[in-house]
């Protein structure tokens, strides 16, 4: 058959087997499909395809590798600015907080899809937090959160501004942001990050009577 098929069968192999929870066989069909591609644009999709297979196994530094191989294809745009979020991501979990942010801020600047470009917000403000750079943190994640479109994606990020506000020891800070987090997410799933993360103990014990009764105003 055309390469072509061939690319295509590969990839399909590759999902099929990622979903049966067999990511030694996906990785390895993911191979085989960058192998058969004949064009760059189809090769960085089966790179970008096996790196996330090899992020959600804990092989970071695979991972990380896959998602450089895209960056020197130069494929279109939009497989690169994903490509180059990944990388953030691969270099937070391995520890390369700057190299990190330096993706992350990347992809910022590129991102044209809104809920994409929040995300990548929230994901260097964390970064930001884990290195201890509150102050960046802070106005990331609060720009993530005025960001996202859907409601609970931006009460998630109101949960991490109040983890990041449990860490400076400010309960106030704590409790408002958890509010509003609340007001958002009406099946209080946001909240039950919260209940989980022990950074939370000292400010709130999970019981939602404790948050204010006064909410902030509603953000558009």
């Amino acid at each position: 058959p055309s390469a072509e098929l061939v690319y295509q069968a590969w990839m399909n192999v590759g999902r099929v087997e990622a979903d049966a929870g067999d990511p030694q066989a996906a990785l390895a069909a993911f191979g085989m499909a960058a192998a058969a591609a004949d064009d760059r644009d189809a090769r960085a999709m089966a790179f970008l395809s096996r790196g996330n297979a090899a992020m959600r196994t804990g092989r970071y530094i695979d991972a990380d590798a896959d998602f450089t191989r895209i960056l020197v294809l130069q494929p279109s745009d939009p497989i690169a600015t994903q490509a180059r979020y990944y990388r953030g991501l691969t270099a937070g979990l391995l520890g390369q907080l700057e190299r990190a942010r330096n993706d992350l801020t990347i992809t910022i600047e590129r991102e044209r899809d809104r809920d994409n470009r929040a995300q990548a917000l929230l994901e260097r403000g964390l970064i930001a937090q884990s290195a201890g750079d509150f102050t960046s943190a802070e106005r990331d994640l609060r720009e993530a959160a005025q960001s996202f479109r859907r409601r609970s994606q931006r009460a998630i990020a109101h949960v991490h501004l109040a983890a990041l506000a449990a860490q400076r020891a400010d309960c106030a800070g704590v409790l408002l942001e958890l509010a509003r987090a609340r007001r958002l997410d009406a099946s209080e799933a946001s909240l039950d990050v919260a209940r989980k993360d022990p950074r939370f103990q000292r400010c709130w014990n999970g019981n939602t009577e404790e948050l204010p009764v006064t909410e902030p105003e509603p953000e558009d």
